[in-house]
């Protein structure tokens, strides 16, 4: 019956996975409440995931990756890429792959992604580059990297220590090495110089609001003396809810205001707004309101005194994704309007603040400098593009490099545990100040830490019960009297095409007991079947939904699913 029971809540967790919309840390909690009300796991047992070792060792990662970033280290490479590689495609293309491959080998793919985006995003505008043909290679170029080492993606971390869990040898700091490097150098090679040929051209660099096909329009409406509006707030009065039309700014006698939903109208107001035609013409017959002007305004009109055009990309990880801009209260919180999304390959313009969010999706803001500034410093929100977040500690920058350096080689030594070497890592970026406590909370995913910590449970009690055993026997062992190899590539491919429609670290998980399991069943070593579900779930390279880069890469790309896999 509990095995049952364990299959039942394997199969619900991966349908959620694939088939819905409910956020990863929502499936990760449900797993665990679910292992307490079936009885499969007393309280302790379904919570052990997040002591569990891969999962203190993914936070730490992150955070160190965090730190790393906010003290400018990343930062300055990605410069002197854009200046050495930003005239000519083909070589930006192969300064890209040779700078952001490494880099993946020890630092967060994620991280990673998240820096160089914007810079590909703005050497693409400034020089008419194809967008899809470089973002592809970028996110590739990481998962490339990331097989190479036991911390260079979280996936050879969880299942390095599930491995331990299940009595194997511990897998060190270079033992993904050997094999990784086969991968990465035909993979980087043929990034460089095929992949060009195969990706096809969807996007081009241009004038922002063009590349959103803006067409509503820009006009000025004047709240008279008397009108119902006068002593509301912008909130209070609906005008986003009843007109369909954003506030972009105020003219109240000489002052400019740059206004937020708790922003106080008054009678003689002169809000520049947008809105469609239709309610242009409706507006005319309100009470209450005025037409200024009937004259299309061209947005590029208004980049001037401090207000400009950004674009921003909803990462992995991000609060807003599955949520409305409205029911997160964004323009209320930042200060900044969205005029335009760019969502499952289609131009919004009308009600964006309506379309429930996903990672990948591309924003059209308008604001003041400050504001998109201040809306920059939360990456894990929306990664902005052409708007520098608040300047790095760069001074703190060798220090940083020193600490993931030690870390590394304590690791790699065998001095320390790897657990050890990275939670004491990541609390010297804090204590150093290369990370404030409170960039350390948000640099930590939680979406990525809940569900990892429900799957490792939920692995733990199917290994505890026999379960994954039984499933090993009944599903997979059939191979085995094709021989050694054909059993173990069998584990990859059933891996590889796990991944694809799972994260990487819950197919990790899942995959992980079953491979031992099938291994010690038809008294083959585990280890390379071990090896090839770490190299199975980082082959996330047929769709958008394999890897969480690559739906980071997706709605700035313009991409299809059909790109991924040719």
């Amino acid at each position: 019956m509990e095995h049952l029971a364990l299959l039942f809540i394997l199969a619900l967790a991966l349908g959620v996975l694939i088939f819905s919309r409910i956020p990863s840390d929502a499936v990760g909690l449900g797993v665990i409440v679910l292992l307490i009300l079936t009885g499969t796991s007393t309280p302790i047992q379904a919570l052990e995931g997040f002591a569990h070792p891969a999962t203190l060792i993914v936070a730490g990662i992150l955070l160190m990756s965090a730190g790393i970033q906010r003290t400018g280290v990343v930062d300055g490479l990605a410069f002197r890429m854009r200046r050495l590689g930003a005239h000519s495609e083909s070589r930006f293309l192969r300064l890209q792959t040779t700078v952001v491959a490494p880099m993946s080998a020890f630092l967060s793919n994620t991280g990673v992604v998240a820096v160089f985006l914007p810079v590909v995003l703005q050497v693409v505008r400034e020089r008419s580059y194809s967008v899809s043909r470089l973002l592809l290679p970028l996110t590739y170029a990481s998962l490339l990297g990331g097989m190479c080492t036991l911390i260079g993606t979280s996936t050879n971390i969880v299942v390095a220590n599930l491995a331990v869990d299940h009595g194997l040898p511990a897998l060190h700091m270079f033992d993904f090495l050997p094999v990784g490097i086969c991968i990465a150098i035909p993979g980087m090679l043929y990034l460089m110089f095929v992949s060009g040929r195969l990706v096809p051209d969807r996007r081009h660099g241009g004038e922002l609001a063009a590349d959103y096909h803006l067409r509503r329009y820009l006009t000025e409406i004047e709240i008279l003396a008397g009108s119902p509006l006068a002593g509301r707030t912008i909130e209070q009065a609906g005008l986003s809810r009843f007109h369909d039309m954003e506030v972009l700014e105020i003219h109240r006698g000489d002052d400019r205001i740059d206004p937020t939903g708790s922003t106080e109208l008054k009678e003689r107001d002169a809000l520049l707004v947008l809105m469609p035609l239709g309610t242009i013409q409706r507006i005319q017959g309100d009470e209450g309101l005025s037409l200024r002007s009937e004259g299309k305004v061209d947005l590029p009109d208004l980049i001037g005194s401090g207000m400009l055009l950004a674009e921003a990309v909803v990462p992995p990880g991000s609060p807003l994704a599955g949520r409305t801009l409205q029911s997160s209260s964004f323009r209320n919180r930042y200060g900044v309007t969205a005029l335009a999304l760019y969502h499952r390959r289609e131009y919004v313009r009308e009600k964006v603040g309506k379309v429930p969010l996903r990672v990948g999706d591309g924003l059209l803001l308008y604001g003041s400098r400050t504001r998109l500034k201040q809306l920059a410093s939360y990456p894990e929100v929306l990664s902005v593009i052409q708007i520098h977040p608040s300047r790095p500690r760069r001074r703190l920058a060798k220090i940083a490099v020193g600490i993931l350096l030690a870390t590394v080689a304590l690791a790699a030594s065998g001095l320390v545990s790897l657990v050890t070497a990275v939670v004491g890592g990541a609390t010297l970026m804090v204590i150093s100040g290369c990370l404030t406590l409170r960039e350390a909370f948000r640099g930590v995913d939680r979406g990525t830490i809940f569900l990892l910590a429900g799957m490792i449970s939920l692995g733990m009690a199917m290994d505890r019960t026999g379960a994954a055993q039984d499933f090993a026997s009944n599903v997979i062992e059939g191979a085995g009297v094709l021989g050694p190899t054909a059993l173990l590539a069998a584990t990859y491919v059933v891996t590889a095409l796990l991944t694809e429609v799972l994260t990487n670290n819950a197919c990790a998980v899942i995959m992980t007991p079953i491979a031992v399991a099938v291994a010690r069943d038809t008294g083959y070593d585990p280890t390379p079947f071990v090896l090839a579900v770490a190299y199975g779930s980082s082959a996330s390279f047929l769709s958008p939904l394999g890897y969480q880069t690559n739906m980071f890469v997706y709605g700035a790309g313009g991409f299809r699913y059909g790109d991924f896999a040719r």
